[in-house]
């Protein structure tokens, strides 16, 4: 793979997504290198430097750049891409990469005649890995970058991706076709991009695994998965890595089945061992499937029905899964409008009836958080209905509907003691409305302890100052009544109020 910067050229080029690469396994491209990365609980497993990061006359780099504070290096020769990892981990970098234009351009003319390993790697442990079906998934550079732009030259014979499952792209062949190798492991010079301005001579290096050890092979006994560290000590600097020893596990993630009849129950199982090391059995109902993660069960019957799974380790003879969840299968069905008073900016989280793996389409979506899953929330604003159309694989369709009205008596907050003494605080009555009312106040009524009127106004500001008359209103307890309306309907908050001088 070649970074491209000349404009003609890439308008050549394709982009990385759209052609095969070559995978290779990324076990093999650490210090450390293990006998087996997967093993039974407390199996002896043997744990070795790599005999390249020890020996000197496998370890070569010369200096070529240094930009922004990073210095710039090239193996020596040209090497595999397991080669170029490990020499770039001992001088304390990576494989460069190019993470925007310029720095594209900097590294392109580093090598301007040369292919060489840049770090674009395929990680099957990013969240968007999905190979099959979707081969070009899972892609990030090794500097962490989060975006650049790296192509091949048309023409090139870019491997194809049947060796996978793997980490790190191949560069293909360019102009000399010496450098296509198509008959072994590729080669090519690797491009190093360091911290460090240090090259590390490799004479008498020092090992310490975390484990206490100094010895450049040992053996562990992992109970459970774990990773192992190592630091070599170089002299000039140390230089640190570990590798993943996993215990195999089974997890599985039991989804509600569901629909019309016949009704549905698609279960998966999570797993970091081969299929064909475990016996895998799953039942639901009378029905069972054997040795596959993610079964597709299809029942007639209604009413409560089991599911189970049990896994064990062909290799290890034991038991990694027993899970059991007891269901109730009832008819995907429409279901009578919910109708539900709530209070003005409460936060409301709307849960239909009918729960399964199936397609939810909520309208409309005003203040929704979501209008395709399950139970999506919204902030009561206002009356508003919503609408549920739900269907599921087998072309079952069911209808819901959630209306919300506002609780009218939380609308209106109203002091219970006002002091009309001409003191510029607290002189009148005044009542405060909720944030985001949007009914119409429309009449302020004051009635004394006998049930007479004693004040009423009708206009916008709202409020008494404590005068009956023109007269100051005996201290006491007095009754209010608030007229207020929202949409066509008409509402009456009442309350007492004390005055007092």
């Amino acid at each position: 793979m070649k970074i491209l910067t000349n404009i003609n050229t890439r308008k050549k080029a394709k982009i990385l997504c759209l052609v095969g690469v070559f995978f290779i396994n990324i076990s093999h491209a650490q210090l450390i290198v293990a006998s087996k990365t997967l093993v039974c609980p407390n199996e002896p497993t043997q744990l070795k430097i790599n005999d390249k990061a020890l020996n000197p006359f496998d370890f070569c780099v010369t200096k070529l750049n240094e930009r922004f504070g990073l210095h710039y290096f090239k193996t020596c020769r040209q090497v595999t891409v397991e080669d170029a990892v490990i020499m770039a981990k001992m001088m304390n970098g990576h494989l460069a990469t190019a993470s925007d234009e310029q720095k594209n351009s900097f590294l392109f003319n580093l090598l301007p005649n040369d292919i060489h390993w840049i770090g674009f790697i395929q990680n099957p442990k990013a969240k968007n890995f999905n190979d099959p079906p979707n081969p070009a998934s899972g892609w990030e550079w090794m500097s962490k970058a989060s975006f650049a732009r790296a192509f091949w030259v048309d023409g090139e014979p870019n491997n194809d991706e049947l060796n996978n499952p793997g980490m790190h792209t191949i560069q293909g062949c360019r102009r000399d076709p010496l450098w296509c190798d198509e008959s072994g492991d590729k080669k090519y010079v690797g491009l190093i991009e360091s911290k460090t301005n240090i090259i590390p001579p490799i004479i008498s290096p020092k090992i310490r695994w975390e484990t206490g050890e100094t010895t450049q092979e040992i053996i562990v006994r992992p109970s459970q998965s774990k990773y192992y560290k190592v630091s070599i000590d170089y002299g000039v600097y140390t230089i640190t890595d570990s590798i993943l020893i996993e215990t195999p596990y089974a997890k599985t993630n039991f989804s509600k089945p569901g629909g019309c009849n016949p009704y549905k129950w698609k279960p998966e199982l999570e797993t970091n061992a081969a299929l064909s090391d475990l016996n895998i059995l799953w039942t639901f109902g009378d029905s069972s499937m054997v040795n596959v993660k993610n079964p597709d069960f299809i029942v007639y019957n209604e009413g409560f029905m089991s599911g189970t799974v049990k896994v064990l380790s062909n290799a290890c003879g034991s038991e990694l899964l027993n899970k059991s969840e007891r269901f109730e299968l009832f008819p995907m069905k429409d279901q009578e409008m919910i109708i539900t008073e709530v209070q003005l900016n409460q936060e409301i989280i709307m849960t239909p009836k009918n729960e399964g793996p199936f397609i939810y389409n909520w309208s409309p979506q005003t203040n929704l958080s979501e209008a395709n899953i399950f139970s999506p929330m919204f902030t009561a604003t206002n009356e508003i209905t919503y609408q549920l159309n739900i269907k599921d694989d087998f072309g079952c369709t069911a209808k819901e509907s959630f209306k919300f009205t506002i609780d009218p008596d939380l609308l209106i907050f109203v002091p219970d003691i006002f002091t009309p003494n001409d003191d510029n605080l607290n002189n009148t009555f005044n009542f405060f409305l909720v944030d985001g009312f949007y009914g119409k106040i429309k009449k302020l009524e004051i009635f004394n302890n006998l049930g007479e009127i004693v004040h009423s106004n009708e206009t916008e500001e709202l409020s008494w100052d404590g005068k009956i008359k023109e007269r100051n209103a005996p201290n006491g307890q007095y009754l209010f009544v608030i007229t207020y309306q929202i949409g066509d309907k008409t509402y009456k908050k009442n309350g007492k109020v004390m005055i007092s001088r």
